[in-house]
């Protein structure tokens, strides 16, 4: 049952220890948080993704997927230009379509300086349940969130709760996971990399699954409607729409680790926004086989047990 989330003062006394018992001010990036990073800008088609923590004086990226400039540098920003100190202090995700017009945050420095227009951001919680901060998108054009975003951004948040959870409750949270034996290596996953599938296997995702469960669920939801999307739009000859579809597809399918679709989805892409709508057609024709390959592996993780289940805590 997930936590509910207990709102604080982003000065209260245990919220700030908290975020020094897990060393979430230090700006450090954290591995595992940078995977659900990349995880959620590939599922969703955003420029930039964070893992934020917020403390009563800044901001600080333990995962920055897509960020730039001096943000991207030192890995924190003043609360002058903080979107996700809003959604700390309400305990509550913050959807913002168009931050210039958004009364709560149209003043905000990071809408001049960083060219954050849009953002959805979910709170991150603490073993205890105190708001640490924000699993958050952002897009510097107005965005229009739908509710499968919002919730994916809300499990991806439970899993970086897990993942404190087994650093609370580890003897050496910084030694490597102990042995999960050998990948099991059913033929439906010849079409993924193993790197990619042996990493998000060793993270913690949700109700005691592993990320690749998580990651093979969300393929599983969300590309065949994609797929049904990028074929009426190749169709029609709508080469903008098949180029942003085909690039969030890209990244979905890197999340698994399969190259061939990827690739496929890369060169549609590329040939969209040159305008060769002949080329689009190619790749399209190629694309059903490569991607019924990623969902036969997505369904196969999901049926493996000991690809789905995560590792207990110590």
């Amino acid at each position: 049952m997930p936590l509910a989330p207990r709102r604080l003062p982003l000065n209260a006394p245990e919220r700030l220890a908290a975020l020094r018992k897990f060393q979430l001010t230090d700006p450090a990036p954290h591995p595992a948080f940078e995977r659900l990073a990349q995880l959620a800008q590939n599922a969703l088609g955003a420029p930039v993704c964070l893992v934020s923590m917020v403390d009563d004086q800044a901001q600080y990226f333990k995962a920055a997927i897509g960020l730039g400039g001096d943000a991207a540098r030192t890995r924190k920003t003043p609360l002058s230009h903080s979107f996700c100190q809003h959604v700390v202090s309400s305990a509550r995700p913050l959807i913002v379509e168009d931050a210039r017009i958004n009364p709560l945050v149209r003043a905000n420095l990071a809408v001049r300086d960083l060219s954050v227009i849009a953002y959805l951001g979910v709170p991150i919680l603490s073993p205890e349940g105190i708001v640490l901060g924000s699993f958050c998108v952002i897009d510097s054009h107005p965005r229009l969130w739908q509710q499968h975003e919002i919730d994916l951004l809300l499990e991806l948040s439970r899993s970086v709760t897990q993942e404190l959870v087994a650093q609370e409750n580890s003897a050496a949270p910084a030694s490597p996971p102990p042995d999960r034996g050998p990948l099991p290596t059913p033929a439906a996953l010849a079409c993924l990399d193993n790197e990619v599938v042996e990493e998000c296997r060793q993270l913690p995702g949700r109700d005691g699954r592993t990320l690749l469960a998580d990651v093979a669920q969300i393929y599983l939801s969300l590309e065949p409607a994609r797929l049904t999307q990028l074929t009426a739009l190749a169709q029609s000859g709508d080469l903008p729409s098949c180029a942003s579809i085909a690039h969030i597809m890209a990244g979905s399918c890197a999340s698994l680790g399969a190259q061939h679709a990827q690739a496929l989805l890369l060169g549609m892409e590329k040939a969209a926004k040159a305008g060769d709508l002949t080329r689009v057609r190619e790749h399209l024709a190629q694309l059903p086989p490569a991607m019924e390959q990623v969902r036969l592996a997505a369904a196969t993780i999901l049926e493996t047990p000991a690809l789905t289940r995560a590792l207990p805590t110590q």
